[in-house]
């Protein structure tokens, strides 16, 4: 399927912005998980 699109992509001439998206979208997903176990750690030590 990804490379399907990554295909459609080529033939549009916007890989380049395609991958970009994924990067931002995939570095939101890292950020806001990292962000959930950030603020249960801040939780487990504002408790202690």
């Amino acid at each position: 399927m990804q490379r399907g699109l990554g295909e459609a992509a080529r033939s549009w001439g916007g890989s380049a912005v395609l991958g970009r998206q994924r990067l931002h979208v995939a570095g939101l997903f890292q950020s806001r998980t990292q962000m959930r176990l950030l603020g249960r750690w801040g939780d487990r030590e504002i408790g202690r």
